[in-house]
Order: C-alpha cells, then structure tokens, then sequence
C-alpha cells in the first residue's frame, strides 16, 4: 500500500499558484467544499439527535412500565432496556466520530482557504475582528456580558462535547440496566452478553476502522456511450417514478395515522393492552423515516448543486414544495407520536 507523502509549503504553492487560473479555481473550490461541510456538520447531527432522542424515550417508556409479578416479564424488559441502552450508545459514540471527523476535513478545507487566499483577496480568514476589552466596565455590565456578550466558543467543540457526554450517560444506564447477568449459578444470560457485545466491537471499531484511508488511490476507470433519445418516454418515467416516491413517503405516514386511530378503538376494548401508548412509537419511528429518506433526496440536491457550482454553472437546489409539505407532516407526527408515546395512557 503506497502511504501519503509529506509535502512542504514551498511544494504546495508549486501545485496551485504558478497558474493564476488554477490559483482562484482551487480557492473557490476550498471556499465552497468547506461551507459544504458545515452544512452536513449540522444536517449530521440532527440526524443523530433524532435516533438517541427517539432512544430515550423508548428507555423511558419501558423503565417506567409497570413490573408484574411474573419473572419472565421482568427478564423481557430488562432485556429490552439493554437493547435499547446499547442502541443510545452506539449512536452516541458514532456522532461524537462522527463530529471529529466532519471537524477534521472542515479544517482541512479551512487550511486550504488560508493558505491561498493571500494573493486573492488577502489575508480575511486568518484575520480576526472582536470587541476590544474593557475593564472599567461597572458590575451591571460585566454581569450582562457574561451572560449575553459574544465570546470565542468553539461551537463544534461544544457539539463534540455534548456528544461525548452523552455517550458516557448511555454508558451509566447500560451499566444501570445489566443487572444478573447469570441466569443460575452455571447459566449465563447470552440474550444481554450478546448486545453489550455487540455494542462495545462496534464503538471500537469506530476508532480502528473507522479511519480514513490515508494511502494512494489506484481506481480502475470505466466509460460509456451516451445518446439523445427522440422520444419522451424518460421524462414521463421520471416523473413518475418522482410521484412514487412521494407516494410511499405519503404511504408511510397514512400508515402512522391509521395505526393510532386504530389504537385508539383496540385500547376501547383491550385497555390492559395500552395500545394507544405503543402506538406513538410506531408513528414517531414512520416519521423518522420519512425525514430521513426527505434528508437523502435534500442531501442529493446539495451534491448536484456543488457540482454544478464546480463547473463555474448556476447552482439551483430543487426542493418541491410537496416534499416541503410532506416534511413539515412527518415533523408534526413525530412530535404527536411522542406525546402520544409518553403521555397515551393519560388519555384513552
């Protein structure tokens, strides 16, 4: 494997700035990849923050479910509250990764930007402006700005703390939630070994295989010939195949409603069952899907735009105003199905 060599900085202007042209293009370029990277910074974190919340709540419903006096019951819930619990845990790992790597390529881009832009339009990245320091300010002003002044915060530090605290809380209820993990004195609990298991590989292998690859690239290059149809039957497929799509997004979320509805009407007749509760779950986990395949389709658009950016052409995100509504649905539904998930039994 050819490892990644070492370049000084007289060698990287050698690269980029002999050539004027090549110069701006690889300045815009780091300009527009970075803003790029702080946008799915943000669109990665949300990503995570809905899964460990929808985690939390599901521990919360289950911790609190009433115990019953028969021990296999309580051996399903505890089993389930572990399960739950190295979920909540592997995705907090996996976003604490995943912020310091989304950290490290911004910096990367970041240290392009600085180190081209002197020539350009000077040194504006490296330069600072902030408010100058003050200590004749009276304690009234001192206290307003401690509170309300800006500061140099790192905001992704902060998320990256945040992350790791979070990670350790879901470490604290796992370890809370393992109880006996000996069903007798000779018979080990495989259903909870098995997840803890499972849980602590997959955190480690964030750190030891989750790496970049470092090393020389040698892909293997394919082409293809391209020809203009003379008939209109691609445009009709693609809008069609567009209208499916929408279609089972639609599907999914007429699927949460007829499923709390019908909740509704089994908790009138079965009320031990507390159908309407468990039926937030269901709408809360369709509504996340949702979001998460509208998050694909937006991502997708972003890409084409900064490709389209690259090429020196007009960049257009094509968000339709029926994915616009569809979304804004499924975050209705998701807030719905978590009140109705932890507050259902109050009210059928």
């Amino acid at each position: 494997m050819n490892k990644s060599r070492r370049i000084d900085q007289k060698e990287y202007h050698s690269f980029f700035k002999k050539n004027k042209r090549i110069h701006k293009e690889a300045l815009k370029q780091s300009y527009e990849i970075r803003k790029f990277e702080i946008e799915l910074y943000w669109k990665r974190a949300t990503y995570f923050w809905t899964f460990i919340g929808t985690a939390f709540v599901a521990y919360g419903v289950f911790y609190n479910a009433q115990s019953t006096v028969n021990t296999q019951s309580n051996s399903e819930r505890e089993f389930i509250l572990v399960l739950i619990a190295c979920v909540g845990l592997v995705f907090s790992v996996a976003w604490h990764c995943v912020n310091k790597g989304s950290k490290f390529w911004q910096e990367n881009w970041e240290n392009h930007v600085e180190l081209l832009e002197d020539n350009v339009f000077g040194p504006l990245y490296k330069t600072r402006t902030q408010r100058p320091p003050d200590r004749k300010f009276p304690l009234k002003d001192r206290i307003e700005d401690f509170f309300v002044a800006p500061s140099a915060f790192s905001v992704s530090k902060i998320n990256q703390l945040v992350s790791t605290f979070m990670a350790i809380i879901w470490g604290m209820l796992l370890c809370h939630s393992v109880g006996d993990l000996c069903i007798s004195e000779c018979e080990a609990d495989f259903k909870k070994i098995v997840p803890i298991i499972l849980a602590i590989t997959t955190c480690t292998g964030f750190w030891f295989i989750g790496i970049s690859h470092g090393g020389s690239h040698n892909p293997q290059a394919y082409t293809r010939s391209t020809s203009v149809s003379s008939e209109d039957s691609s445009i009709k497929e693609n809008k069609d195949r567009a209208f499916m799509k929408d279609n089972l997004e639609i599907l999914f979320l007429a699927i949460a409603l007829l499923w709390v509805l019908g909740s509704i009407y089994a908790s009138l007749i079965y009320p031990e069952g507390n159908w309407f509760c468990r039926s937030g779950a269901i709408m809360v986990l369709l509504a996340a899907i949702v979001e998460f395949r509208l998050g694909i389709f937006l991502n997708k658009e972003i890409s084409d735009a900064s490709d389209f950016s690259a090429i020196g052409s007009v960049a257009l995100i094509n968000y339709p105003k029926r994915k616009q509504q569809i979304g804004t649905t499924a975050h209705i539904f998701a807030i719905f199905g978590t009140l109705i998930w932890e507050y259902g039994d109050l009210i059928v």
